[in-house]
């Protein structure tokens, strides 16, 4: 048929590539191009069977990263890091998979998002937003964003309300608030997503 593209062949190279891939800007690139793809065939008869085949392919790259949750960022310009590649480049790379697949419903992913949430919300509302003495991943902005989206997907009511008694905290900032409001428009739950 002129003019239609078939996507087995692209399919195909990414099923090659995007396993072996250790760079933050090709893997960047390769997630946006298949999320437009994801978004072409999302409602059609072959959604299921895309998506499956890409939950393939993220926990490939996920399981291939066992330490994948514990980068710490460090200053790439101190003398000890100077000419090397910025740990913050590796916790990009590292978030990019870990969005990946917990986009595709990795299970490991997605267990591991809600048990970072779980052990978050454990600390309590004062201490929800506090640095721990390093700065941990756990603390970063991006990778607390992803534990917020996918720890309240399917989430714990108890976790719900957590989030929004931290809306209501005072002393919460307004950067914060966004944070928990992102996190928490990540919800399945129809009846939590009329409450805002």
């Amino acid at each position: 048929m002129e003019g239609v593209e078939q996507y087995d062949v692209p399919l195909r190279l990414v099923n090659r590539y995007l396993p072996g891939e250790v760079a933050y800007a090709p893997l960047a690139s390769a997630t946006d191009n298949i999320r437009f793809i994801d978004q072409m065939l999302r409602g059609s008869p072959n959604y299921r069977r895309f998506a499956l085949y890409m939950q393939t392919l993220a926990a490939a790259l996920y399981n291939a990263r066992p330490d994948i949750w514990s980068t710490d960022w460090v200053d790439a310009t101190t003398a000890e890091t100077a000419g090397t590649e910025s740990s913050y480049g590796e916790l990009m790379f590292n978030n990019l998979i870990i969005e990946t697949a917990c986009f595709y419903e990795v299970p490991e992913c997605l267990a591991e998002a809600e048990r970072r949430l779980g052990v978050w919300v454990g600390r309590g509302p004062s201490a929800a937003f506090a640095p721990d003495e390093r700065l941990s991943t756990e603390n970063l902005i991006q990778t607390k964003s992803l534990v917020l989206c996918y720890g309240l997907r399917d989430g714990k009511p108890a976790y719900w309300q957590f989030m929004k008694e931290l809306l209501v905290l005072p002393g919460t900032i307004t950067s914060s608030k966004l944070i928990l409001l992102r996190g928490m428009a990540c919800s399945r739950d129809e009846s939590h997503l009329q409450e805002y």
